[in-house]
């Protein structure tokens, strides 16, 4: 799938098992992309992927990349639930991308991806600290306007004890659910 953005030309593509030796790139970019995030949230920020599990997501044919001249600037992580929802991410843009539609594109590319396979709603994870900061809440209010709905929550430190110790503030982890029906299944 290719698009056209002001900055360029684009591709947008399930990365193939064959492309595990590009873990590094895609590893960098997510920490990279991830870093304000992190830093905001945690008093230790860590890196928000290891090399081996980017390699194994690729492995696993569950990394959509955006590509511009052969390299990534945009990732997403998509994998199904089960057969009528899938979740999805690690969506990440390389910062000297960001607010240029690639993220958009992202998410539009594998909504309608997930359509086109039956697929009835499509899931994420965010971390919501209490009080918020200023990169979650543009992330819930950007989340909210495409869709997503909050439809349940737990505290961060039930989900990963061993890292919610370094937490600045009480998190949650808020599940959103966006419904695709009413999408068309068939390509336009």
């Amino acid at each position: 799938m290719t698009f056209d953005l002001i900055t360029g030309h684009l591709e947008i593509r399930t990365m193939s098992a064959s492309e595990v030796d590009r873990a590094d790139e895609i590893t960098h970019l997510i920490n990279r992309a991830y870093a304000l995030a992190q830093t905001e949230i945690f008093v230790a920020p860590a890196q928000r992927i290891a090399k081996l599990d980017a390699v194994n997501l690729i492995a696993n044919n569950e990394i959509v990349v955006v590509e511009h001249e052969g390299a990534a600037i945009g990732v997403v992580r998509v994998c199904p639930l089960d057969e009528t929802s899938w979740f999805f991410g690690l969506l990440a843009v390389a910062p000297e991308w960001a607010s240029r539609g690639v993220g958009r594109a992202l998410l539009d590319a594998i909504e309608r991806q997930a359509t086109r396979a039956g697929v009835a709603t499509m899931e994420l994870d965010l971390l919501v600290p209490e009080p918020g900061t200023s990169h979650q809440a543009r992330l819930q209010h950007w989340y909210e306007s495409r869709g997503y709905i909050a439809t349940s929550s737990r505290l961060f430190a039930d989900v990963e004890p061993e890292v919610a110790h370094d937490l600045r503030f009480s998190t949650q982890l808020v599940r959103y659910v966006k419904s695709l029906a009413g999408r068309s299944s068939k390509r336009v």
